[in-house]
């Protein structure tokens, strides 16, 4: 039996070969040739002559690939999606059954002919950008709650009759719940290694220059203007020993580095640009305190690796942080005062640091790749028994 697998990722073609930065590469899939004996990825693909810094392979043995038009934003997506959804009927059929990342437009063009074709797909609920009407209005979308409503009810019609769930973040299931009573597994795809894992910190001077890190994409749903501005505010209280690390890069890097000139703040922000994921956890080791001001997450892969580093982490209320932090380390996203405020409350405090250090340590180790990769197989092996009990009493 095979499965096909669509992620609504791009991946990037060098000649014969399709690679990613993501943690989507053949490694990963790795887990789904132990249950199965092929994979299927069907995505959009971007042509490139070389290589990019950071990339990895997505061909092995047992993974082949099936490539759909590509398209750059949600109106680019709009354009494409009359040709990508005659171009999935062609794809449906090499795989006996389908798991569908979602919502991204592959997966929703795939349902129709999954639905009508019958054949079995499981889910993998991964955020909430596309049905958060903050982000897409932040991404610049109009009607931007009539469109977080309408992919909001694709997902439902795609919850009506999977053969099973997988989550990353429990809030997402709560969302939108499956309507067939299928198995639901709640499965990080965070995956730290176990040597990753660092020993607890102490910060003992108050007084001492506070290093913030923010890893990801400079992009609407990081919130960079909101970052700059609530370090304005922190200075304006009167803290004003901190520098900012921004690992990362993205469409609002000029403008998040412009509004820091504005500020006066150009001296304290250093934006890395692409920093390769080896690199990562040794600048997060030189940093007091981990930053998120998202405004849409899953569950954030960037919180748990710098929770693994025994790094203090303040966040918003996004995704599924109440699964990993308490109410005392949050704020409500798109308030620049209240982050102002709780940065400033964290960060003078070196006992709190200290403990938000062993707490989140703890929390971290729950998601180690070896205790999430089992669970990642126990979910396949669960659909493939599904899958083949179902066939096995129609052929009978």
């Amino acid at each position: 039996m095979n499965i096909g697998i669509v992620s609504g990722l791009r991946y990037h073609r060098v000649g014969e070969q399709y690679y990613t930065d993501s943690q989507f590469n053949a490694d990963l899939w790795k887990e789904c040739l132990e249950v199965f004996d092929e994979v299927v990825l069907a995505h959009r693909v971007v042509y490139r002559e070389k290589v990019a810094p950071g990339e990895k392979p997505v061909l092995i043995d047992g993974i082949r690939f099936f490539e759909f038009p590509n398209s750059f934003g949600f109106w680019g997506a709009l354009e494409a999606v009359p040709k990508m959804f005659w171009e999935v009927r062609k794809a449906v059929h090499q795989a006996d059954v389908w798991h569908l990342h979602t919502p991204n437009i592959v997966s929703i063009c795939m349902s129709f002919w999954l639905w009508f074709y019958k054949i079995p797909y499981s889910l993998e609920l991964r955020g909430d950008q596309s049905i958060n009407s903050d982000y897409l209005k932040l991404r610049g979308v109009r009607f931007a709650k009539l469109v977080a409503f309408l992919i909001r009810s694709f997902i439902r019609l795609q919850m009506s009759s999977p053969v099973a769930v997988a989550s990353v973040a429990r809030f997402l299931v709560e969302l939108t719940k499956p309507r067939n009573n299928c198995p639901v597994h709640i499965i990080s795809n965070a995956r730290i290694p176990t040597n990753l894992y660092h020993q607890s910190r102490k910060w003992e001077n108050d007084s001492a220059r506070r290093i913030i890190v923010c890893s990801g994409r400079i992009e609407a749903q990081k919130n960079p203007i909101g970052v700059i501005r609530a370090l304005a505010k922190l200075d304006e209280k009167g803290f004003k020993n901190w520098k900012l690390v921004w690992l990362g890069d993205g469409p609002l890097r000029e403008e998040t580095q412009q509004l820091a000139d504005e500020l006066g703040l150009s001296n304290k922000i250093e934006l890395l640009g692409f920093v390769p994921w080896q690199n990562l956890f040794d600048i997060l080791d030189t940093a007091d305190l981990f930053l998120l001001n998202s405004v849409s997450e899953g569950l954030s892969r960037s919180i748990l690796e710098a929770m693994a580093r025994a790094l203090p982490v303040v966040s918003t209320t996004v995704g599924g942080w109440a699964e990993i932090l308490p109410w005392e380390d949050v704020v409500e996203p798109q308030h620049d005062d209240l982050l102002a405020d709780k940065l400033y409350e964290v960060l003078k405090n070196p006992d709190r640091l200290t403990k938000m250090s062993r707490r989140n340590l703890e929390t971290a180790k729950n998601y180690s790749a070896e205790v999430l990769r089992a669970k990642k197989i126990a979910f396949y092996e669960q659909v493939r028994a599904i899958v083949a009990d179902s066939k096995q009493k129609k052929d009978s």
